[in-house]
């Protein structure tokens, strides 16, 4: 009988190496995101540099030529440029140092352990993701001459005998706007603050307690080192945000009146690396922590109650006033003296307002959470993909990718307006869904990416290396590995850009004519009349935007500073 040959068949060698099909896969993973910034950044940053060198005036396109740094020549010669430039310094210093001081001393408040906590954070941290010209709104009522809050309550306390038009006097309505903008910011620090707060070791401070250190100390020695990664992320970002983004401005003034190192180290070698015969280590595991001392006792008594109230009140009251004025008529609107209790809780502004034909607020609603969601899903989606090539790959270009993302972030956004407007028109895009998204992912994207990138980075890669051993691919390691993970980071993620989509005001009132087609802020905006403003229907439509964003972070507010706080940290 013959012998059976047994043959085996040589296994087939991959036409790429492993390196080489990690690099195509991380390339591939960035096409999304490529896309998504071509044509809303890069493109139009380019756009305008070369529309720059242009005499560009749309109301006379017979003079369109080329002209140099002429334009350049002449705004260096622009005195007004030079007082809008000192503007927006004395905007941005004075905005963002006020909410640095605030943000910190409601985040040590915050981290505080005492009863209803929860439902204070969620309080006082709810100016933040509002819309801004809802914040702008809300304080224009406050700031009104006849029958604004802020005029009422200092003439009945004896402090002002004559109504100010704080909007309209020179001297005060870069005050006004400025503590306009820190009731806004401050919940922005108290955020990234409370959770780096939250990140450091107890052990910490039991040590530094034990050797004697006082609160003062602790909070030098321990707290501010370990804190210093978040507070120049925090600091720069904010900057940056407040010198692009002038919407309180835009809306309240419609442009203004004219004319770790440290002690941690020191005390993780004291208490780890001292013999077990050295007489200080048998006294320390016998020796109990010291009681507190009267700061302590001062701080964690009256003080902090006292402070919690002023950050309850700070944060509560002007949407408290808002809140009562959507329930009042007309009359008890504009009643002399102001009438803070409305007789009734009658519900006719928000019926007004919601049917309005004028002002057709559910359809302004229903475009921004149209809108909204599109983005807060493709922005997720597109940066998962981005951060994670950039986490996990290393490939040439992969510096060059995260330096753009960043300064992507200094760049105004009303430097894209032109630029993308002619391009959306050529397009044929204008009044369109598709416009606003697609604009909105100029300002998503690049931020949410830069944080992924360092929420991805501090997961251990043996995680996706041991699931790849068993047969998992790249692309399956992330689905069932690493998003599950980074649960509270893609929740971050999802909210910012839920937030920053359902606030943009700016790409909203100018790539919109059709009142069917705008969103909630532009709404609002378009509802301030020129000679008067219908301050109950416009006080409803503020509750009414204010809702999804507020029951949206009622329920994700962990996941969004576990998410900011690492990706801050770690990128």
């Amino acid at each position: 009988m013959a012998r059976e040959a047994t043959l085996t068949a040589p296994v087939a060698r991959p036409l790429l190496s492993r390196r080489a099909r990690e690099l195509l896969t991380g390339y591939c993973y960035l096409i999304p995101v490529v896309i998504a910034l071509g044509g809303t950044v890069l493109f139009p940053i380019l756009k305008a540099m070369h529309m720059s060198l242009y005499n560009h005036v749309l109301i006379r396109p017979q003079e369109y030529g080329y002209v140099g740094l002429a334009n350049y020549v002449r705004l260096i010669h622009d005195e007004t440029f030079w007082l809008s430039l000192w503007n927006s310094m004395w905007w941005v210093f004075g905005s963002v140092i006020f909410q640095f001081v605030g943000g910190f001393a409601a985040a040590l408040l915050l981290q505080e352990a005492f009863r209803g906590r929860a439902l204070v954070r969620t309080i006082t941290l709810l100016p933040w993701i509002i819309p801004g010209v809802v914040v702008a709104l809300i304080w224009e009522f406050i700031y009104q001459p006849n029958y604004g809050l802020l005029n009422d309550v200092l003439s009945r306390a004896g402090w002002m005998t004559e109504r100010v038009a704080w909007l309209a006097n020179p001297s005060l309505a870069m005050p006004a706007v400025i503590l306009t903008n820190v009731w806004r910011g401050v919940p922005f620090f108290a955020i990234m603050l409370l959770a780096g707060l939250q990140a450091i070791p107890p052990e910490l401070y039991e040590a530094a307690r034990v050797d004697g250190a006082s609160i003062w100390q602790r909070f030098r020695f321990i707290t501010l080192p370990m804190l210093k990664p978040i507070i120049v992320v925090a600091t720069a970002t904010r900057i940056v945000w407040t010198f692009n983004y002038a919407d309180l401005i835009f809306v309240m003034t419609s442009g203004g009146p004219a004319t770790v190192g440290g002690a941690a180290p020191d005390h993780a070698r004291l208490h780890h690396l001292l013999p077990a015969a050295d007489p200080r280590t048998r006294e320390r595991h016998v020796r109990r922590p010291p009681g507190r001392d009267w700061a302590e006792r001062v701080l964690g008594g009256p003080v902090l109650w006292a402070g919690l109230v002023t950050l309850t009140v700070f944060a509560v009251a002007p949407f408290l006033w808002v809140l009562l004025a959507s329930f009042k008529t007309r009359a008890e609107l504009y009643a002399t003296p102001i009438v803070y209790l409305p007789a009734s809780l009658s519900l006719a502004n928000y019926v007004e307002a919601w049917t309005s034909k004028l002002t057709p607020f559910s359809r302004f609603f229903a475009n921004s959470l149209w809108v909204s969601s599109v983005t807060m899903v493709a922005t997720t989606v597109v940066s998962i993909l981005a951060g994670y090539a950039l986490a996990r790959f290393r490939f040439a270009g992969r510096q060059t990718f995260l330096l753009i993302f960043l300064a992507t972030q200094m760049f105004p956004a009303v430097l894209l307006i032109a630029p993308l407007l002619s391009q959306w028109h050529a397009l044929g895009l204008i009044d369109t869904y598709q416009a606003l998204i697609y604009s909105n992912f100029s300002f998503t994207v690049p931020f949410t990416v830069w944080m992924l990138v360092g929420y991805f980075e501090s997961i251990p890669r043996e995680l996706e290396e041991s699931a790849m051993l068993d047969g998992c691919t790249n692309f399956g390691a992330l689905c069932r590995i690493i998003l599950p993970l980074a649960a509270p980071g893609v929740a971050a993620t999802a909210i910012f850009a839920f937030v920053a989509s359902w606030s943009e005001l700016l790409f909203a009132i100018t790539f919109t004519s059709q009142t069917e087609m705008r969103t909630l802020s532009a709404g609002l905006l378009f509802m301030v009349g020129q000679y008067e403003i219908q301050w109950g229907q416009l006080s409803a439509g503020v509750i009414i935007s204010t809702i999804p964003v507020a029951i949206l972070f009622t329920y994700l507010q962990r996941h969004l500073i576990q998410g900011l706080s690492a990706g801050a940290v770690k990128g």
